[in-house]
C-alpha cells in the first residue's frame, strides 16, 4: 500500500514519487530493455539507486546484462532484493533524500 492505495500488480515508483504499472518483456524476468523503459519515463537519467523487488519469495530473475550494465545507463547503484526487503530499503533511502527508482514485483 502506498499513500493509502493498494496495488495488486507490479509497480514502479519514480523519483518524483509517481507510481506506475510495470510491464516487462517476459513476466518473471527483468531485461535491460525493461530498465531502459523505466528510465525513459524520467527527465533526469542519473539515478543514485535503483531497487528491484523480486517478489515475495524472490522468484523473479534479473538478467546478468542488467547487473553488468546498470552504471552505463545512468544507475549508480543497483539493489536486488525480495520485495519485502526492497520496500524497507526504499523507505530508508527515501529518508536520506536519495534519487531512487523502485521496480517492485508484487507476487511470488
Amino acid at each position: 500500500m502506498i499513500d493509502f492505495v493498494e496495488y495488486l500488480s507490479d509497480i514502479v515508483i519514480l523519483p518524483n514519487g509517481k507510481v506506475e504499472k510495470w510491464w516487462r518483456e517476459e513476466s518473471h524476468n527483468v531485461s535491460l530493455n525493461d530498465i531502459k523503459e523505466i528510465l525513459s519515463k524520467i527527465s533526469e537519467k542519473n539515478i543514485d539507486v535503483m531497487i528491484i523487488g523480486t517478489g515475495y519469495s524472490g522468484m523473479m530473475n534479473v538478467s546478468k546484462e542488467v547487473i553488468k550494465k546498470h552504471k552505463l545507463i545512468g544507475i549508480k547503484k543497483l539493489i536486488i532484493e525480495s520485495t519485502k526487503n526492497a520496500v524497507e530499503i526504499y523507505n530508508d533511502l527515501l529518508r536520506k533524500e536519495e534519487r531512487i527508482i523502485a521496480a517492485l514485483h508484487l507476487t511470488c
